[in-house]
């Protein structure tokens, strides 16, 4: 029953995405998290490492020594992805307008958090955490993006070009290996290879596992320890408040214990529906001083 309702699931999910059922060819050599999402004809090559739930949908071919890490999303009718790439985290590279091409070509470095929406991007360009390349954008060999700069759309960025700000704009039409250094705090291309070379050590000595499908969680839960839920902890409508009383008691005391000065004392949150001690001897002091006021001064004190 459970294999039919996921299958249902898929096909149900399928129509809606418009994409056909799941192809994958994913090299023995190639490192997928679990918890990938792989929807799709997805065409993943060697040495290739894809880090926790991330999407990829469509009809994607990626190339070799290419790292993806969590969150990002790749979803585009047709994407080649080429080889010592890297997609940081939480990165978006989707479809633009009809017609627009969207491509990513060797060496090329996408920072977190940042959004391709059918753009180009040739061999050797660089593209900043957060920022943006919007519809149309082509990034020539070499070309640097810098972070959270936003290149509107149809903009060609030259080769070796160095573009900033809201809207981007050229700061140098040349930039060299220091320029690319002082942007990102690493020069891209050698950092993707010493980062792919690495990678593929690891790989090659710990074969990962290779799996039919990588649909996610798959409505299972994917880890394995127990779960218990304490009855009387904050939230639970069927906590005691008798106990969490005695609870915030001994927190108190531990406070008290750990800090002998007032004014050290963390903030103590009482328990609903109980007083706290300070609040009600404050209390107490505000009605004995208004009674006092109102007796010496009729009136002052009801205010």
């Amino acid at each position: 029953m459970r294999k039919s309702a996921c299958r249902l699931v898929t096909l149900c999910v399928a129509a809606y995405t418009g994409f056909a059922a799941s192809t994958l060819r994913i090299d023995p050599k190639a490192d997928i998290h679990p918890t990938a999402v792989l929807m799709g004809n997805v065409t993943v090559g060697a040495y290739t490492r894809i880090g926790p739930k991330v999407v990829i949908q469509g009809d994607v071919t990626i190339g070799s020594h290419v790292t993806i890490n969590g969150n990002a999303v790749i979803s585009a009718a047709k994407l080649t992805i080429g080889n010592y790439v890297r997609i940081d985290y939480g990165a978006r590279v989707v479809e633009g307008r009809p017609g627009d091409p969207l491509s990513i070509g060797n060496d090329v470095w996408i920072g977190g958090n940042a959004t391709i929406r059918g753009a180009r991007l040739d061999e050797g360009s660089a593209i900043g955490n957060g920022a943006v390349a919007d519809f149309n954008t082509h990034l020539e060999p070499g070309a640097i993006l810098a972070p959270g700069s936003i290149a509107q759309h149809d903009t060609t960025i030259a080769t070796n070009a160095l573009l900033e700000g809201n809207p981007a704009a050229i700061t140098k039409t040349a930039a060299t290996d220091d320029d690319r250094l002082r942007v990102y705090g690493v020069i891209p291309s050698r950092y993707l290879h010493e980062e792919g070379d690495r990678i593929a050590t690891e790989i090659g000595a710990h074969s990962p596992q290779a799996r039919k499908s990588y649909p996610g969680l798959d409505g299972h839960q994917f880890w394995k320890g127990k779960i218990t839920v304490d009855p009387h902890r904050a939230g639970s409508p069927h906590r005691d408040p008798d106990r969490a009383l005695d609870d915030w008691r001994a927190y108190a005391r531990r406070a008290v214990r750990n800090h002998s000065r007032r004014d050290h004392w963390p903030p103590l949150r009482y328990p609903r529906g109980h007083e706290h001690p300070f609040e009600r001897a404050h209390r107490r002091l505000r009605v004995r001083r208004r009674a006092r006021t109102y007796r010496s001064q009729p009136g002052r004190g009801l205010r």
